[in-house]
């Protein structure tokens, strides 16, 4: 991964170094040559006002002649030196004289030349340049000057290759660098999914605040914050699931051993009331088929395979039909079950599946109530009717409240009476009120006892 990052930085850079070399090298050449045949228009203008003084002699004045004939030798040495050109334009627009290599007549305005002009352009590898001056006879006289262009592979290239050489170096350095620094976490991770995959799910990765400012942690943080997430959720889930096995295989254990004691009992004729044996055992019967019951409910609840028949159904009626079912557990266990069922109140529920909300949710306050149990009905705004189930007992850990609906889970503050600590039926009481359209929430304080609401669907009065 390091040697792939690495190499598409370098990749891109070099990408980048040639398309922007590319233009601006020609941007560089066009230019220079720009700026050369301005010069050498400047160089062809002043030697063509040269011209018309150095050619106007007259032949009677010998002394003069000679002076100028002098004048003429040095200018011209010096036109010989520079690579200037002297032709005649005569009157007729005839080109007299012969131009530098590679200029050809037809490269030449000889009417702007005519006019005191000049004019540059480029042939090949040759940049020249041409200006006339207009003398007395109806002639002109015009200076051309020839330079080579700069070579392809000039200077100005040469200094490019250089410059993106040690920019391709320095870019490698850099991008080795930066791939570590970006692969190292993602590494890390990796490690610590897959010691995850072995079953090792303490493994946590190391993390620590942006310096991004107020835009937040970036990718990689996050991404090792939500694999910590994800270790500590399938921790917990891990030890919710052995704490399940070890409260069921208990749930289990405790009626199947007063079973089997009881008919051990009556099969070898030792006890001497076989009826209440007989009773025990089918009470212990029930509290296994309960069990398994709920087992099997949340396993329908999790593949989706849950029907529901709703209808419209009088919370007062369903209430109260609850509280005779309910009452004499709660009577057995010393405590008293209030009921508080206001008329005019329906929902739309399959009136089967919320008699076994309420159920679960009065069994689990009699785990924790003290003297008594209060069931209640509300009506909420948007179209909601809440019932809660609320006990005066211990209450629980504000730690525990966000869980407690969570599968498997059993609050830290146990009560001193309970009948089943699977901790699976206030989990069935959420997938049922959701299955049915409505929510469950739980709300409690330590000392003061503990309220579990469950919402359903208001229907029509």
């Amino acid at each position: 991964m390091t040697r792939r990052i690495t190499m598409g930085i370098l990749s891109l850079v070099v990408l980048v170094l040639v398309v922007v070399g590319f233009l601006t090298f020609g941007l560089a050449r066009a230019s220079l040559r720009q700026d050369t045949l301005k010069r050498m228009e400047r160089q062809t203008e002043v030697v063509a006002n040269l011209l018309p003084a150095l050619n106007a002699v007259d032949e009677e004045d010998r002394p003069n002649a000679e002076r100028i004939n002098r004048t003429r030798a040095r200018i011209t040495g010096v036109l010989n030196t520079t690579g200037i050109t002297q032709v005649v334009i005569d009157p007729e627009g005839r080109l007299v004289g012969d131009l530098p290599t590679p200029v050809r007549p037809r490269a030449l305005d000889i009417a702007e030349l005519q006019a005191n002009g000049v004019q540059s352009g480029g042939i090949g590898s040759k940049l020249w340049a041409a200006s006339g001056r207009q003398v007395a006879d109806g002639s002109t006289l015009v200076a051309v000057l020839v330079e080579p262009r700069e070579p392809l592979f000039g200077t100005t290239l040469r200094y490019y290759l250089l410059a993106a050489a040690a920019s391709v170096l320095l870019a490698l350095f850099a991008a080795r660098a930066l791939s570590k620094r970006l692969t190292r976490p993602i590494l890390e991770a990796v490690s610590a999914t897959e010691s995850m995959a072995k079953g090792d799910l303490s493994v946590r990765l190391p993390t620590h605040e942006s310096s991004s400012g107020s835009d937040g942690p970036d990718e990689l943080e996050t991404l090792k914050r939500s694999i910590n997430i994800m270790a500590e959720g399938l921790q917990r889930s891990q030890g919710l699931e052995q704490q399940f096995l070890v409260s069921v295989t208990h749930d289990l254990r405790t009626p199947l051993t007063s079973i089997r004691g009881y008919a051990e009992a009556i099969a070898d004729g030792v006890t001497p009331h076989p009826a209440a044996a007989g009773a025990t055992i089918l009470a212990e019967a029930k509290k296994l088929e309960r069990l398994v019951g709920d087992i099997l409910d949340l396993a329908r609840l999790s593949a989706r395979q849950f029907r529901l028949n709703p209808s419209r159904v009088d919370v007062s009626t369903l209430l109260e039909e609850a509280h005779r079912s309910l009452n004499p557990g709660a009577t057995a266990a010393g405590l008293q079950l209030k009921l508080n069922a206001p008329s005019d109140l329906y929902v739309w529920v399959d009136s089967d599946r919320a008699l076994q909300v309420i159920g679960n949710l009065t069994a689990n306050a009699v785990r924790y109530a003290t003297t008594t149990i209060w069931m209640t009905a509300r009506q909420e705004p948007g179209g909601f009717v809440a019932i809660d189930v609320a006990d005066d007992g211990a209450g629980i850990s504000p730690e525990d409240l966000p869980y407690l609906f969570e599968r498997l889970y059993q609050a830290h503050n146990q009560p001193v009476r309970q009948e089943s600590g699977a901790g699976i039926g206030l989990a069935i009481v959420r997938e049922l009120c959701l299955a049915m359209g409505g929510s469950a929430s739980v709300a409690s304080q330590l000392g003061t006892g503990t309220t579990v609401t469950a919402r359903f669907p208001a229907a029509d009065s």
